[in-house]
């Protein structure tokens, strides 16, 4: 939509004409052309969004050494003032791949 857009304002087209073809809001149109003039970028800037865990990751990462499971990380850092949900503790450290082992470097010597 975005590179769309652009590519018909370039061409010279209206904003209005572009919303007509595109079938998208002629005030959206606008929006991304005025963001590509000031800036001159011809892709839309990436979205980071904050977790509510990003605050809790070390202790998060303190609670996994200790060996707690899930659950119990869930409990400690609800008796601490955390207001998210489990399922969100879980995703949040399977994706960071948050492991019982991760401050542990591994040396492997071979015997022959």
């Amino acid at each position: 939509m975005y590179t769309t857009i652009l590519t018909l304002y370039k061409q010279g087209n209206s904003k209005r004409s572009i919303s007509k073809i595109t079938k998208i809001h002629r005030k959206t149109v606008s929006k991304i052309i005025n963001r590509y003039n000031e800036s001159n970028l011809e892709s839309p800037a990436p979205y980071k969004r904050v977790s509510k865990l990003d605050k809790w990751h070390n202790e998060i990462i303190e609670l996994i050494s200790k060996n707690l499971s899930g659950i119990r990380i869930f409990e400690e850092l609800k008796s601490q003032g955390y207001d998210g949900s489990y399922p969100l503790l879980s995703n949040y450290i399977r994706k960071h791949k948050i492991q019982k082992n991760t401050c542990i470097n591994r040396i492997s010597q071979r015997h022959y």
